[in-house]
Formats: C-alpha cells, structure tokens, sequence
C-alpha cells in the first residue's frame, strides 16, 4: 500500500515539474481553463447582441439577458459545451506528449 502511495507522488511531481519546466503547458493548462468560461460568454452575449467587442456595452449585456434569457442560456450551454470539447481534447494532447516514450 505504502509503495502505491509513493508511486503515485512520485509520478505527481515528475508530472508537475515536467509543467512547470515548460511554460506553453503552464499556458495551456491555467491560462485556458479560466479563459474559456469568460470568452464563451463573450461569445454568447455576441451571437445574440450582435456585435462582438472586447468591451460589450453593458446595456447589449443587460438587454441579451433580460429580453432573451432562454436563447442566452441556450447559447452560453452550448458555446461551453463545445469549447468544453475543445479543452478536453487539449488535455488528451498534452497528456499524450507528457508519457511520449522516448
């Protein structure tokens, strides 16, 4: 039992050093998780505002919501649920460069 246990931190910390050594997956794997929640709200305020900006206007923001707050859900839901993909899709990628054999 004890040698599964130091196995098993054994291979979290080579996992996170071989991260940390390499600042694209320290990138890919902090940066995007936070940033995708933001930009598919982005996204779905856009698709029913109309106008995409870095900066929505707050009353596009309060409109989308207020008047349409089924399509707004519906688009936020499935903007994630993609973007979701997206992201597991990434992870599978790096998972597989990191137990690369070499």
């Amino acid at each position: 039992m004890l040698r599964i246990a130091t196995l098993f931190l054994e291979q979290i910390t080579d996992t996170l050093l071989y991260i940390v050594s390499r600042p694209k997956l320290v990138l890919t794997l902090v940066v995007l998780p936070v940033w995708i929640p933001v930009a598919t709200y982005r996204l779905a305020i856009a698709t029913i505002t109309g106008h995409l900006s870095l900066r929505p206007l707050r009353s596009n923001i309060d409109y989308s919501i207020k008047q349409q707050p089924k399509r707004f859900i519906y688009y936020y839901f499935v903007l994630l649920f993609v973007t979701s993909l997206m992201m597991l899709g990434l992870w599978a990628t790096v998972d597989i460069v990191i137990n690369q054999p070499t």
